[in-house]
């Protein structure tokens, strides 16, 4: 019977309890970490479209120019066609979050442009409106077609 005893109680290793402790751990430290780089990608994207958003602006601007003074005609397309833009700009899934970009002339003033992006989440369009409140005349977001618009 000693010999028993002796041998249950000098067993090695873990006991259930000691390895359901770890597992919970590992499990709380690996859901935050995957919710730390979801949001490092979310901000990536956001500033990647804020400087793709500059850099239409440039184009914008500079076929405004030489336009004579009107945005009337602009297109992504053209602003590709016009080496404005370089071509990365256009087809589909070329934004950020894997929509489109598309610049239309403002309908009510041909001075301006406006700047739709597809496939945005209503969180990353308030960080961008936020972010342009400066440079962008107006901004909306549409939830049903996940479309954010910015004029400038």
């Amino acid at each position: 019977m000693k010999s028993i005893q002796n041998k249950l109680s000098n067993k090695k290793g873990f006991t259930l309890l000691e390895l359901i402790v770890v597992m919970v751990i590992i499990t709380i430290i690996a859901s935050q970490v995957i919710a730390s780089f979801k949001g490092a990608a979310d901000n990536g994207r956001v500033a990647a479209a804020l400087n793709s958003i500059k850099a239409i602006q440039t184009a914008a601007m500079n076929y405004f120019n030489n336009n004579g003074g009107s945005c009337t005609g602009i297109s992504v397309a053209t602003l590709v066609s016009g080496k404005y833009l370089p071509g990365i700009f256009t087809g589909t899934g070329a934004n950020p979050w894997g929509g489109n970009y598309t610049v239309n002339v403002n309908a009510s003033d041909s001075t301006k442009f406006d700047l739709l992006m597809t496939n945005i989440s209503q969180t990353d369009a308030t960080t961008l409106n936020n972010a342009l409140a400066n440079s962008a005349q107006a901004v909306s977001y549409v939830a049903t077609s996940s479309t954010w618009t910015g004029t400038f």
